[in-house]
């Protein structure tokens, strides 16, 4: 949803005032996060990224899932062979924070 405004700048300083004020004396709360699904790092594959995206679009009514995994990083492990051309990279569990 969007909407638009005009009005003269001489009553811009009067507007921000009047939405600080009952921005002040509203009860917003903690915005909610509903997780979808808890996975393991080694789940979060391109396969499983496509299928996620086949339930789009995402909108009201209808939320991009949000998932839960423990924490990861992303890392690179050294390269090897004979030319030392290769190299892996992948998701790893960060345990012990």
């Amino acid at each position: 949803m969007a909407a638009g405004l005009s009005l003269p700048v001489d009553q811009v300083a009067a507007l921000q005032e009047a939405l600080a004020k009952d921005a002040a004396g509203a009860n917003i709360g903690t915005p909610k996060l509903a997780i979808a699904a808890q996975v393991d790092v080694q789940d979060l594959t391109m396969d499983a990224y496509r299928e996620l995206r086949r339930l789009a679009p995402f909108g009201e009514g209808n939320l991009e899932p949000a998932l839960h995994s423990i924490p990861a990083r992303w890392t690179m492990w050294p390269r090897w062979g004979r030319t030392r051309a290769t190299c892996a990279s992948g998701w790893a569990a960060v345990f012990g924070r």
